[in-house]
């Protein structure tokens, strides 16, 4: 609430706040519902076995090494490898 009267008493600089203010200004912070209703964002956990996924992809299954998804993306063989177990990847399934 103090962040909200703050802005406002920038907005208007200093002069008397009035209902239409504070009305304007909440507005401002209410998601755009077209928006949310066209798209759906991912969790945290999807986007990274997205990226992870396509890591693997992209190396042809290879975790390790100089050519490893892992120094892709930047994170040890070992932290990867169990990213992959915890989302559930099927590293398998990316060798062939």
């Amino acid at each position: 609430l103090q962040n909200v009267v703050e802005r406002i008493m920038i907005l208007r600089g200093g002069h008397t706040i009035t209902e239409t203010d504070i009305k304007h200004l909440l507005h401002s912070f209410e998601p755009d519902e077209n928006i949310l209703a066209e798209e759906r964002f991912l969790t945290r956990e999807e986007m990274e076995k997205t990226h992870i996924v396509k890591a693997l992809k992209l190396t042809g299954g290879v975790i390790g090494g100089r050519q490893g998804a892992a120094r892709l993306l930047g994170i040890p063989r070992t932290t990867l490898q169990y990213r992959i177990r915890k989302l559930g990847i099927d590293h398998g399934s990316l060798l062939q």
